[in-house]
């Protein structure tokens, strides 16, 4: 989140204090789909965008949402890398069995995915 404020993004975040408990693999997942996600908003969002990242458990499965306000939008996109990022968490969540939605929205830039919990350890680590 760090990159994105330098970037003149404003993020606020809500994140499921029991991600501490996902594998490593789900784990790792939910990073790139939070850098990834965050890094389309800065770079399409523009300055001023305000983006709202939340995690949460619920229903077996880790459901990660990052939307933008669209607030920056007449801003041109960045130069740089594009759509390389989006199809490999594209493909790192159809191997662990989820779903992947980016793209434009009525407001902004929004990402949404789930993953399944199966490897959820729900034991509490003492």
């Amino acid at each position: 989140m760090e990159h994105s404020r330098q970037t003149g993004l404003t993020v606020t975040a809500s994140v499921d204090p029991r991600l501490a408990r996902l594998d490593a693999v789900r784990g790792l997942a939910v990073l790139r789909l939070d850098q990834e996600g965050l890094a389309n908003v800065a770079k399409h969002g523009g300055p001023g965008a305000h983006a709202e990242l939340a995690v949460r458990v619920a229903d077996d499965a880790v459901h990660v949402t990052i939307h933008d306000d669209g607030a920056g939008r007449a801003r041109p996109p960045a130069s740089g890398p594009s759509g390389h990022g989006l199809i490999g968490i594209r493909e790192r969540v159809d191997l662990l069995g989820g779903r992947l939605d980016a793209g434009p929205a009525a407001q902004g830039w929004r990402l949404t995915a789930e993953l399944p919990s199966l490897a959820f350890d729900m034991e509490p680590h003492l």
